[in-house]
């Protein structure tokens, strides 16, 4: 009977450690759902087409893939920044676009900051 309390207590914390370990194998290997975020690309296309057709109206030259490269750069960067996956809007008609975060004015912002 001498000792049995510690060996008790001993016996709870190694099983209370090794519940531990178990579920920290579940978390690592059990697959994480992709969060999403959705971008409006045709507003986001609409105003760097403005902003194209008032370069060439000034005189200036238009690169239209630089300008695409910049826009997919901004996309990328925001999703990163996010960590989430982007989606054009009409991608999601079919889901409930309340559930996921629209991150158009982000991409906006970012297009500014690189100008």
């Amino acid at each position: 009977m001498d000792g049995l309390i510690p060996r008790a207590l001993f016996s709870m914390g190694f099983g209370a450690l090794g519940a531990l370990a178990i579920q920290g194998v579940v978390w690592l290997v059990q697959p994480k759902p992709p969060r999403f975020g959705q971008v409006d690309l045709v507003a986001i296309m609409q105003s760097e087409v403005e902003q194209m057709a008032r370069k060439r109206v000034d005189g200036d030259p238009v690169d239209p893939a630089e300008r695409s490269a910049r826009i997919q750069q901004a996309v990328d960067s925001v999703a990163e920044a996010h960590g989430r996956v982007l989606l054009a809007k009409q991608a999601l008609m079919a889901a409930p676009a309340g559930a996921v975060p629209d991150l158009t004015v982000a991409v906006r912002r970012r297009l500014g900051a690189d100008q």
